[in-house]
């Protein structure tokens, strides 16, 4: 418990002192987590496919992110990145199929990128206020992040000492009802208070929504990397952070609530 403490707070310094900064920071800070949640990822496929082809797509769904001015383009040419990343990922299972289901190979080849590249893309989306008032992109940002972790720190402390009822055994044998309860209300409260420390202006009906699909969204989340790494046997996806294992295993509910949270926002701030 200690080293995760201290983990936590060493990793929150990084991350303040980055957003601080701002800028050409962000982008290469995003970039770098985006690589590295990718190389983990990879460890967590049961069937080998070519890295090139992966981490080339991850870099051009983060290279649409940052040259997209709004969300239409992004649109476009997600979408345009997405076919061609399917087609070739297609013809890649296909030559080099070895006796391996052709199926599960390409949902791997096809799903890491989208899961690193695509969902974590949106953190740069978010950041820029793209197709939202330019000021307040980093205020989003941050009640993002701060709700996902309240999230995912309420429901592992509330597990952890009162959690008794498993909710997803076959998935992760530690994630509890209790837990599960602990997490959603920690990131509902923490996305009320930080929302309102910033100064993000929402309706109450909107704030209650807003918090409340966050914060279920983290847990979705968190259950996504759980599923990846039981089906490749693997406790942690990496040795990142001590006492949180690896990259993902720290942002496996933000590759969720990032996309969920711009997109309820920008349907909120363009309606």
């Amino acid at each position: 418990m200690k080293t995760r403490v201290i983990s936590a707070i060493c990793g929150g310094m990084v991350l303040g002192t980055v957003l601080y900064l701002g800028g050409i920071w962000v982008v290469i800070t995003c970039v770098l987590l985006s690589l590295m949640a990718t190389n983990e990822g990879l460890k967590l496929t049961p069937y080998t496919y070519s890295k090139i082809i992966t981490y080339t797509f991850v870099l051009l769904f983060l290279i649409s992110a940052i040259i997209s001015p709004d969300i239409t383009r992004f649109i476009y040419v997600s979408v345009l990145v997405i076919i061609s990343l399917i087609i070739i990922s297609s013809l890649y299972v296909v030559s080099n199929n070895k006796e391996k289901s052709p199926y599960k190979m390409l949902i791997y080849s096809v799903g890491i990128p989208l899961y690193t590249g695509f969902l974590f893309s949106h953190v740069l989306l978010i950041y820029q206020g793209t197709s939202l008032p330019t000021h307040i992109g980093l205020k989003l940002l941050l009640v993002t992040i701060a709700t996902t972790f309240a999230t995912d720190t309420g429901a592992y402390l509330i597990g952890t000492f009162f959690g008794k009822i498993k909710i997803a055994p076959t998935i992760s044998k530690n994630k509890t009802l209790e837990g599960s309860i602990g997490g959603f209300v920690s990131g509902v409260i923490i996305f009320v208070l930080t929302g309102s420390l910033i100064g993000i202006e929402l309706t109450i009906i909107q704030i209650i929504f807003t918090g409340a699909a966050i914060s279920l969204s983290a847990q979705l989340g968190d259950l996504l990397e759980s599923k990846l790494k039981r089906l490749s046997n693997t406790k942690e996806s990496g040795v990142f952070m001590p006492g949180h294992g690896g990259l993902l295993d720290r942002i496996d509910s933000l590759l969720v609530t990032l996309p969920i949270s711009y997109y309820i926002f920008w349907t909120i701030y363009l309606t």
